[in-house]
């Protein structure tokens, strides 16, 4: 309640534009802004993990359940929710996208952190639309609360791809629930 109250009052003015976006403005801005912030929080999240301070004062707390479930989303240390915080705040201002993308942008950051903790493998989920295994998932997320140095991207797989810290998924208790077709 807080954070949001703060953030409110934090967010830099922006006016209602008398004209909403484009449906492909919104939808690149979204796009944008999701991949300027998920290559923030890989920096981000690397950082944390590897140097051991950084963890055990700021990010440990996350990672108290290996098993994740929808709400160790926003299960985080002050630091992590304020520097999350600012990202999808700012993000949108520094791509001068509308206010109405901004907002889709925080509600789809949301909605898709949630469904990276939820600790299941829906066939609706995006790892399962995005070609060529280019968006991680809760898969692949899972697999990260398993095994913590790997997988730091938020989203995208890219990232992990090309800093080589991506690891298989067969640690995903969420890919061990996944019935096959035909069960």
């Amino acid at each position: 309640k807080k954070a949001t109250v703060g953030q409110w009052l934090w967010r830099p003015p922006i006016p209602l534009p008398k004209e909403a976006p484009s449906l492909s403005e919104f939808l690149l801005g979204i796009l944008g802004c999701t991949i300027l912030f998920d290559f923030q929080y890989y920096l981000w999240h690397l950082l944390h993990h590897k140097i051991g301070w950084l963890y055990r004062t700021f990010h440990a707390i996350h990672h108290q359940y290996n098993e994740p479930f929808s709400l160790v989303t926003q299960y985080l240390s002050a630091w992590e929710l304020i520097t999350v915080g600012f990202w999808t705040t700012v993000d949108p201002v520094l791509l001068q996208c509308h206010c109405l993308t901004a907002w889709g942008f925080m509600l789809f950051n949301i909605w898709i952190s949630t469904d990276d903790h939820c600790g299941y493998d829906f066939p609706w989920s995006l790892h399962n639309l995005v070609p060529f295994g280019l968006w991680g998932g809760s898969v692949k997320h899972d697999a990260h609360h398993q095994k913590p140095n790997t997988n730091f991207a938020p989203f995208f797989s890219h990232w992990d791809w090309l800093g080589g810290t991506t690891s298989s998924f067969v640690h995903s208790y969420a890919l061990k629930g996944r019935k096959k077709k035909g069960d």
